[in-house]
């Protein structure tokens, strides 16, 4: 704890401060990355890396963290090797802290992204959670969008969520996943379906293919796959013309969210949706609902004879 309020004062006592990451004792070394982080001082930043592969785990973990916490990013990527190592730690928390400093990177080396792809199987949800927002920082090559349309497939039910919720931080750049998304849209974890729709939003017009497939989400006993299947229809706007029907039928919900993505979507989709008219025009009264049937009404309406 001395340690840590030395502050950046501390950056005169660089070589002391190294020295006691040899200190025999465990949680003296571990009070020694928070310290190094104090001193700004980049001459430190082999110290944090040399920490990285202490025995200890109390050691590893406040050095993982401390290197998730270094103000210049420049400095962070310094330290790949070390992090990839950890990755695989034996400790979860260990992995995540690891993740997280390795999912800020700018231009990660090849190793690192075939390491992600990796860690989408990890035991750890937080874990995966990491390796699938980190694909949306970086531009995914072909290896990458190959390998997370492959893990779509996966045996485990977990893994598959997470890929397709690193399809959905690629966004744009992953429309050849698309063919794959509706296929998970039949997956029998509606947590998959979700995150599959969730790629389908951000990827945008070219989802326009799995429209059959949203049609019959919009009817999955699941109520986050219904909503997640009226918002890919409300980004896909007019080309959802079909879904006008179905989506008439979704204004009937109880769920108040599934009604106000039904009334986002059939403005989105305007004059083709005026068979809608009259059900938008009851949703006014509905409070949770009145914006979006308002908005709505209002693309609809110079249809309207």
């Amino acid at each position: 704890m001395a340690l840590h309020c030395i502050g950046t004062k501390a950056s005169r006592a660089g070589e002391a401060l190294t020295a006691i990451l040899r200190d025999p004792d465990e949680w003296v070394r571990a009070t020694v990355p928070s310290a190094l982080i104090a001193t700004l001082a980049p001459r430190m930043v082999p110290a944090l890396i040399e920490a990285l592969n202490d025995p200890s785990l109390s050691v590893r973990k406040a050095a993982a963290h401390a290197i998730g916490r270094l103000p210049d990013r420049s400095n962070r990527e310094r330290a790949p090797p070390d992090l990839l190592r950890r990755l695989t730690d034996a400790d979860a928390e260990v992995r995540r802290l690891a993740a997280m400093a390795l999912g800020d990177f700018r231009d990660p080396p090849a190793e690192l992204t075939r390491a992600w792809i990796e860690r989408l199987e990890d035991v750890d949800q937080h874990v995966r959670t990491e390796a699938a927002f980190a694909f949306g920082r970086w531009d995914a090559d072909d290896e990458v969008l190959a390998a997370l349309i492959g893990t779509l497939a996966h045996p485990v039910a977990n893994t598959r969520a997470h890929a397709a919720l690193a399809l959905a931080r690629i966004g744009s750049r992953a429309s050849r996943a698309v063919p794959d998304l509706r296929r998970a849209l039949a997956d029998p974890e509606a947590s998959v379906c979700s995150s599959a729709l969730r790629a389908l939003v951000n990827i945008g017009r070219p989802a326009a293919e799995a429209l059959p497939e949203l049609l019959r989400a919009l009817r999955h006993p699941d109520r986050d796959v219904r909503a997640g299947a009226a918002q890919v229809l409300a980004r896909l706007g007019p080309v959802a013309a079909d879904a006008v029907e179905s989506l008439c039928a979704g204004l009937t919900e109880m769920d108040n969210g599934i009604r106000y993505w039904c009334a986002r979507a059939l403005g989105e989709i305007g004059p083709a949706a005026a068979a809608a008219v009259p059900q938008l025009t009851r949703e006014l009264s509905n409070h949770f609902v009145r914006d979006a049937a308002a908005e709505a009404l209002r693309k609809i309406r110079p249809a309207v004879k």
